[in-house]
């Protein structure tokens, strides 16, 4: 069977993905034509091409209804202003890492919460923001039970996607810092559904997350 690359696929889009990832531009374009990989992407062009209705009524559907009341779901226009970028659309719904060292939320210092770039759920902030020399945006803790959750993927990492849009933003370790290391009162506070070692006082989580998943939101412009 012949594929084809599907013709709302620009070539804007396999070039930035082939120079952002190091790859050849024949096999970007390969990779595209997959049924497994051109369904993707035409679902999610689909998805914000044609979704405004259920953001629209997502009040009223409830799917998740703690996440989705404290938190409303952003408006079509402003998710698509926030993920025209092929990096980010990679990243968030094929589950691709980026390069280490290169998101400017690597070196953020100020306060403030960490959102999903394609939801705005708030994911972490800056009290669980620490710095392992990872080469990404790096946290112990998330902000509140059910914000992030888990997947076991097959080589045996732990994949950590949003809570509500299940989008990927990277994956959880326990190598983290050493409960002694952090505030008490933080730690006390942490959700209950972060990950834990086996050992009491082992190693808190180190969420290693993908830049190009989340959008910074500093503390005075909090909502």
């Amino acid at each position: 069977m012949r594929y084809c690359i599907p013709f709302s696929l620009s070539i804007f889009s396999i070039v930035s993905v082939a120079v952002v990832f190091h790859l050849p531009i024949a096999t970007v374009a390969f990779a595209t034509t997959q049924p497994h990989y051109s369904s993707k992407l035409q679902q999610h062009q689909h998805h914000v091409k044609y979704n405004t209705k259920r953001f629209a009524i997502a009040d009223e559907e409830k799917e998740k209804e703690t996440v989705e009341t404290e938190n409303p779901m952003s408006t079509n226009d402003e998710i698509e202003r926030r993920t025209w970028n092929p990096l980010r659309l990679m990243v968030l719904k094929l589950g691709f890492t980026e390069l280490k060292f290169t998101s400017p939320l690597n070196y953020e210092k100020r306060d403030g919460l960490y959102n999903c770039a394609y939801c705005d759920l708030d994911l972490f902030d800056s009290d669980g923001k620490y710095e392992p020399n990872s080469g990404w945006p790096s946290f112990w803790r998330s902000t509140k039970d059910g914000h992030v959750t888990y997947k076991k993927e097959w080589d045996g990492r732990l994949e950590a996607k949003c809570g509500r849009c299940d989008s990927h933003l990277g994956h959880v370790f326990l190598d983290g810092p050493l409960p002694s290391k952090v505030e008490k009162d933080l730690l006390e506070n942490a959700p209950a559904s972060d990950p834990r070692g086996i050992r009491t006082n082992g190693y808190l989580p180190r969420f290693c997350m993908n830049g190009a998943s989340l959008n910074f939101q500093k503390s005075d412009e909090k909502k």
